[in-house]
């Protein structure tokens, strides 16, 4: 997590980037008509966005000498969610930390124009460098009563985990992220958040740090990161193979081998992004077309990672029912030893300190994580085989802090939400044996009901389809309990609220057979470390660490030069 110098440096580069008027920009970048429905209205959303946090962070690293290799820290909302369940908060404002650090305390309702944008909320007074159009009032970033908001339905686990494993290509998991966590969180924080002015709220950068952080996760677990980008190009989970994608027939066209469409208007003039007066400097380099963006360590110089909060690696990534192609790549077959293996990995995954900073006018990187050079020199580890077996070597690309989980990290795996998810898992296991898929859903709908019953989860409201301009008109979770409740899905398991004493198999539903899944590609000669579901990375059995505790990092941002590793914003 960042530590506290961390997070002031961050501040003080967005503080700055409030002053220099270069942070305002990127709105009118965002606000374009053909840009904005080319992001929103097209399965371009992950990579339009791709490009704009790369932009943002280059703009970042050019204002103080501090900041020269500052990243975009993402928000973990998904662990907030969990902790809210457990009953250790209460709200986003009480739950996020980063809600706190980037708006400060909250005070009575105000009116902000900015970037000719008027909205109203409740006045957060946190950056005094954030001032509106007239430079008259400054203090205030507009947003929703968060100390009564909730953390959204669509930030619970099960239906993330749902929409990774189970969405077959990439169109599908644009829209289940899109419409379901990435729409919840702009509408519940308000203010600009919710309209496409978003980009006036410091908080809707680490925001879409987790949504890219998200497509990572969809990437590893479906192609291990190991694609080449001619590879990935012919991908299904890479990009739409299905000509332009739109969503509405007045959208722009995403095209495969085209170009994103990011502009802005000054002075009646369109100017590409690389080429606006102001902030065009930090697009260049950056290559504009869509094939060159797809992929995480196939972006050249600025190839990236993430580090991900443990609850992705343990019930997710490691699960070879789940994500199959991640643990066939660092899970190789075996060979017979009478040698314990041993476990060689660091108990933090961080580079070394940073080299100096080229010029703010530079042509080069910025992403996250780890640079790909430092990648290939990473060490071979054991991953979970039993005491007489000595697993082949982790391929090179693999991001090897994506196997070690911290069993003391109580987030994964304890409480009352994961007490609740494992008694439910076990049920359904019982009713759909080896339907995986099945079993994933049953899960998203009844999360969704529990939340229901124990915060509620309300309709958007008008105001925010409208500035929205939602395809999706409701909150995934509430139409998944009204599909319940009119009796158009049946779900096999009565809960109450997340309580685990209280899941129980309906009355009159009887197993279904069991279902044997065909092998994954390049499986047939494939030896799981455990028998059951060949998971890898820690032992089911026992829950015993194979590796020292890793920190949980992330965030986009890359420089060849810097400090690679970004950090999730928390405290330590």
């Amino acid at each position: 997590m960042m530590s506290s110098t961390e997070r002031q440096i961050y501040k003080d580069a967005v503080a700055t980037s409030f002053r220099s008027g270069e942070f305002f920009e990127f709105t009118k970048l965002h606000v374009h008509q053909m840009s904005e429905q080319q992001a929103h209205d097209t399965c371009a959303f992950f990579i339009w966005h791709k490009r704009y946090l790369l932009g943002f962070e280059n703009m970042l690293r050019a204002q103080t000498k501090a900041s020269r290799c500052v990243t975009v820290p993402y928000w973990d909302a998904m662990t907030e969610y969990t902790q809210m369940v457990n009953g250790q908060c209460s709200s986003i404002y009480d739950c996020s930390p980063i809600v706190r650090e980037l708006g400060g305390e909250q005070s009575g309702p105000k009116t902000m124009t900015v970037n000719g944008f008027s909205v109203t909320g409740s006045c957060y007074t946190g950056w005094s460098d954030y001032c509106d159009d007239s430079k008259a009032t400054c203090g205030c970033v507009p947003r929703d009563d968060l100390n009564s908001k909730v953390i959204p339905s669509g930030a619970g686990y099960q239906g993330l985990f749902d929409s990774v494993a189970f969405s077959t290509n990439f169109e599908d998991f644009t829209k289940a992220i899109q419409w379901g966590l990435h729409n919840d969180m702009h509408g519940q924080v308000g203010g600009f958040m919710s309209t496409f002015y978003s980009p006036n709220d410091p908080l809707f950068f680490s925001w879409h740090a987790t949504i890219d952080m998200l497509l990572y996760v969809y990437h590893q677990c479906h192609l291990a990161d190991g694609l080449s980008s001619a590879d990935l190009e012919a991908s299904v989970y890479a990009f739409s193979q299905d000509g332009d994608c739109r969503y509405s027939a007045g959208s722009p066209a995403a095209l495969l081998r085209g170009d994103l469409i990011q502009r802005v208007q000054r002075d009646g003039v369109d100017y590409d992004a690389q080429d606006n007066p102001v902030i065009g400097k930090y697009f260049r380099g950056l290559s504009s077309k869509i094939s060159d963006l797809l992929g995480f360590r196939a972006l050249g110089s600025y190839s990236y990672r993430y580090e991900i909060p443990d609850a992705f690696k343990k019930h997710l990534l490691l699960k070879k029912a789940l994500c199959p192609a991640f643990v066939n790549a660092v899970s190789p077959p075996t060979q017979s030893t009478t040698t314990k293996p041993t476990v060689d990995g660091p108990g933090t995954v961080r580079p070394g300190e940073p080299s100096p900073r080229p010029t703010s006018e530079r042509q080069s990187s910025s992403g996250s994580g780890s640079r790909i050079e430092e990648e290939a020199g990473m060490p071979e580890i054991t991953s979970l085989a039993p005491q007489t077996s000595k697993p082949a070597a982790m391929p090179s690309y693999i991001d090897q802090s994506l196997v070690i989980v911290n069993e003391s990290d109580a987030s994964c795996q304890s409480g009352k939400y994961w007490d609740w998810v494992s008694e439910t898992r076990s049920k359904l296991i019982t009713v759909y044996p080896g339907n995986h898929s099945e079993v994933a859903k049953q899960l998203q709908y009844l999360e969704c009901i529990c939340f229901h019953e124990e915060f509620g989860i309300h309709n958007f409201t008008k105001e925010f389809i409208q500035n929205f301009k939602l395809q999706q008109k409701e909150p995934v979770c509430l139409k998944k309990v009204e599909e319940v409740k009119a009796g158009k899905k049946e779900v096999v398991l009565s809960v109450a609220a997340f309580d685990a004493e209280k899941v129980e198999i309906r009355p009159g539903v009887t197993p279904a057979p069991p279902v044997t899944e065909p092998p994954s590609p390049g499986s047939e000669s494939y030896s799981p470390p455990t028998p059951a579901e060949g998971d890898v990375g820690y032992d089911t059995s026992t829950k015993t660490s194979t590796a020292a505790p890793t920190s949980v990092l992330g965030s986009p941002a890359l420089l060849s030069l810097c400090l690679v590793t970004a950090t999730l914003w928390g405290f330590s």
